[in-house]
Parts: C-alpha cells; structure tokens; sequence
C-alpha cells in the first residue's frame, strides 16, 4: 500500500509531540521509558529527515554549490552541537542538520531515481534489519563487547577506502558488494549503540540525569548509512 504524498508531513508533528510527552516531565527529561524515548527520537528525526527530503523535491531546486555550501554549514552544526551544553541549543541544531541532511540528500542521483514504492520497500527492509540488531543486543548483551566498537571502526575505514577506490580506478565495479559490506557493519554498529542505551538507561536510574540527544545522534547516522547503502543496491 503506497503512503499519502504528505504522509510524513502529517506524522511529524504527531511524533514530536508524543517523544515530547513521553520524554519530558515540566520540561526535564526523565529517565522512564528510556529506550522507548530513544527509539522515539531516532523515529521522530527520521520523520522529519523524509519530510524535508520530499519538501525539497516538491519545492527547491538545488545544485552543486549549494550542497557544497550545506555540507560545509552542517559539519560546524555537528560540532557546535557536540561542544555545546544547553538543550534547546542542542535540540535547534540537532533539527537544522536533520533538515540540510534531507535536503542534500535530494541532490543523490541514484536515490532521485527510486520511486515511491522502491523507497517503501528499502524502509521496510531496513525496519526488519533494526528489528533484528535491538533484539540481539536486548537478549544477548553478553556477546557485546568494548573490543566490538574498535573492529567496527577497523572495518568502516575499510569500507570507505574500498569505496574511493573503487569510485576512482574501478569506476564502481564493486559498488554493490561494497554497500553489502557496509550494511553489514553499520547493522553492528546499531547493535552496539542499543547496548549503549541500554546501559545508560540503567545509569540514568541511578543518576537521575538523561540526555537522548546525545545517545541517539550516532544511532541516526548509521541507520542512514543503513537506508542509504539499501538503497544503493536497489537497481
């Protein structure tokens, strides 16, 4: 079944008000419900990544300077937003580069040239692949270990390496193997991000204090790398 032309213009708002609820008491995050509200951030932020992608497409015409130009402005967000201490600061930048993201994500030819329903059919590989790496680090956080972080590291330098020299003296002949590779290691990287959260969350018991912005940043980014290498392997 196709979703509604503004379907995700529809479902921000209701998801920001619903993380908010959930998340925040008299204006102070709480710690109840924790991985919930983190899933609710990643889910809210996502929804507002799509709906500045299709505002783009329906609105902004937009060319290589510009991408240049957003690319260069959302690298100094990300790091105000990592130096920076006060939470609507945090949550205003976190939004702004959430919104460039969508709109610089237009200019990907091959994610231009996926319909609708391709596009339906990537989210719901990808929802079935998330599903999978937060039940594992749930029931078996045993098996996550600190050494996990570095071969994940090890194995996404690999990767981008791969890819540039593939792009530059391969002309991509290796592109899809490449992206497979990829998929595979930002999966373990979401593995390991939820049980991060997951030990926070018994933290945050203790301490009183919850940041979300903070644990779900990381998340967001790799469960894009997620949707954009699916893509990619998309003919």
């Amino acid at each position: 079944m196709d979703l509604p032309h503004n379907f995700f213009y529809m479902l921000t708002p209701i998801l920001v008000i619903i993380t908010y609820l959930s998340a925040y008491k008299n204006g102070k995050a709480v710690c109840n419900r924790y991985l919930v509200n983190c899933l609710l951030y990643l889910i809210t932020s996502f929804s507002i990544y799509l709906s500045s992608r299709q505002f783009t497409k329906d609105n902004i015409v937009i060319n290589t300077s510009h991408v240049a130009l957003l690319s260069i402005s959302t690298l100094f967000m990300i790091i105000a937003l990592v130096y920076s201490k006060n939470i609507i600061t945090k949550h205003i930048l976190w939004l702004l580069i959430i919104i460039i993201l969508g709109i610089v994500g237009r200019y990907s030819k091959k994610l231009n040239q996926l319909n609708e329903e391709t596009i339906q059919d990537i989210l719901k590989k990808m929802m079935v692949i998330l599903i999978i790496c937060v039940s594992f680090a749930v029931l078996f956080p045993q098996y996550i270990k600190p050494s996990m972080g570095f071969a994940l590291f090890i194995g996404l330098l690999f990767v981008i390496l791969f890819r540039i020299i593939d792009t530059i003296f391969l002309k991509k002949k290796y592109d899809n193997y490449i992206s497979y590779i990829a998929i595979f290691i930002f999966s373990g990287f979401v593995v390991y991000d939820t049980d991060r959260v997951l030990k926070n969350a018994k933290s945050c018991a203790k301490t009183g204090k919850a940041d979300y912005l903070d644990n779900m940043i990381d998340m967001f980014f790799n469960i894009l790398n997620l949707f954009t290498n699916l893509a990619n392997i998309e003919e």
